[in-house]
């Protein structure tokens, strides 16, 4: 039922071309370079939020359980707005750098790596 209405979503808004497609677009054509780069921003941003909430930040990073079963992080996460938030921040905040390895991976077509990355 999901795939579908996805393709079907795909099939019609194909020839769309506004500023919103040319952004998306852009996350497209940078998919792992996004996902590197995300890991260690949510990564930064969940210690920082640790130590803004009365936690140390290495209770974030050197645990021995997971995270939700470490007894020094007991009551440490946030409401859903917030976690929204957070990702539409963490969208907006590497659409720059995600542009400009874009713009630096079609004007660097020759290099064989760039097409991993």
């Amino acid at each position: 039922m999901t795939l579908s209405p996805a393709l079907l979503f795909l099939a019609f808004t194909q020839s769309l071309n506004n500023r919103f497609t040319k952004i998306i677009s852009t996350y497209g054509r940078v998919p792992l370079f996004y996902y590197l780069l995300h890991i260690y921003l949510l990564h930064i941003l969940a210690m920082l939020a640790a130590v803004l909430t009365g936690y140390h930040w290495s209770n974030m990073v050197f645990t021995h359980n997971w995270i939700t079963q470490e007894p020094s992080l007991r009551g440490y996460g946030f409401s859903l707005p917030v976690v929204y938030l957070v990702w539409l921040a963490t969208i907006i905040i590497l659409y720059p750098l995600c542009k400009r390895y874009d713009i630096y991976k079609q004007n660097n077509r020759n290099k064989w790596w760039l097409s991993y990355l």
